[in-house]
């Protein structure tokens, strides 16, 4: 825009700088906050089908949600090593004999179609439906807040700059009535 001056074009490329800078912004905001929902919604479902196992399982049976967390919820071997670190002495009913619960045995130490280690793909679908269906919304929503506020910004910098546009056709046109005033009286 050749006709708003130097001051002007500054303003504006500054604004565009910052339009830039803060869309970016925004949308690295909008990848973390999907992810951390995405994480919380694939451990509550970790955690929920451990529960739902927990209740088959009967009275003696653990309760395997103290080993999902943020790190483990979509890795089926950690969810085992923390179960085996956290339950290996509970799980064992007759120490002489080397026995354990037929909860412990069925879905922590031996693999099938109940052990929890086949959780960790349950959490990472759930982790990526989520993640991919809030990244969009929350990248939508943050970066149209960045274009509304941009767009005001942007809206009171023309305004001003076509204020002084304004200001200086109205001294032109002064000065040349004056000049062609006292150019006619005193010639």
């Amino acid at each position: 825009m050749p006709e708003v001056g130097s001051i002007g074009a500054t303003a504006l490329y500054a604004l565009n700088q910052w339009l830039i800078t803060a869309t970016s912004d925004a949308i690295a905001a909008a990848e973390k906050a999907a992810t951390a929902l995405a994480t919380q919604a694939g451990v509550d479902a970790v955690v929920a089908e451990l529960k739902a196992l927990f209740t088959k399982g009967g009275k003696d049976a653990l309760d395997l949600s103290q080993i999902v967390n943020e790190s483990t919820f979509n890795n089926g071997p950690a969810l085992v090593a923390t179960a085996k670190e956290l339950f290996g002495e509970a799980c064992i009913i007759d120490a002489k004999q080397e026995r354990m619960s037929s909860f412990c045995t069925t879905n922590i130490y031996y693999e099938g179609p109940s052990n929890i280690e086949n959780y960790g793909k349950v959490g990472a679908d759930v982790y990526k439906a989520t993640y991919t269906s809030q990244k969009g919304t929350l990248e939508a929503a943050k970066v149209g807040s960045v274009n509304t506020t941009y767009a005001g910004y942007h809206t009171s910098i023309i305004a001003s700059i076509a204020a002084v546009v304004v200001i200086v056709l109205i001294m032109v046109i002064i000065y040349l009535i004056l000049y062609k005033y006292i150019y006619i009286k005193y010639i």
